[in-house]
């Protein structure tokens, strides 16, 4: 195990761990757990277990969660929680599928093993999906505003009736 100077954040070297559990009990600040390996060594985790509110945390972990739950949103399984500000994964529940990977913009949930080309199929469609609902939003500003012209009008009518 050693510290990644980037994150700050400990990294277990996988082919000397024996998932003891001797460094999750040890650690000072509970931010070690062991997450189970899934299917071809594929796994989906919260990298950053600090509780804190988001500013505070992101000065002790530059990966901290903002606790704004757009991952449990995104979570069609329900394997996501968001409690104390942090995402929690179950991975019972989880099928690997890394659609909160891609909507965590503090980066806080990680995929190992998962192939780049999964991954960035899933980018596409979230960048679709943002300028869908961008156009949405847009439409219905139009909209309004052009009710607001309309009751002007009708307004303006009225008053040069009289």
């Amino acid at each position: 195990m050693y510290m990644d100077e980037k994150t700050g954040l400990p990294v277990v070297i996988e082919d000397k761990c024996t998932a003891c559990n001797a460094c999750v009990k040890a650690c000072p600040k509970d931010i070690i757990e062991l997450w189970p390996v899934g299917r071809k060594s594929q796994r989906i985790y919260v990298a950053c277990k600090n509780e804190e509110k988001s500013g505070v945390a992101r000065q002790e972990c530059s990966v901290a969660c903002t606790g704004c739950a757009k991952c449990l949103e995104e979570c069609k399984y329900d394997a996501i929680l968001v409690e104390n500000n942090l995402a929690i994964i179950d991975f019972e529940k989880c099928t690997l599928c890394a659609k909160c990977v891609i909507v965590c913009d503090s980066e806080n949930i990680k995929a190992d093993n998962v192939p780049a080309k999964t991954l960035d199929k899933l980018i596409e469609r979230q960048r679709k999906k943002l300028e869908k609902e961008k156009e949405e939003k847009e439409k219905k500003r139009q909209a309004a505003r052009s009710e607001k012209t309309a009751e002007a009008s009708v307004t303006k009518s009225e008053k040069d009736a009289i």
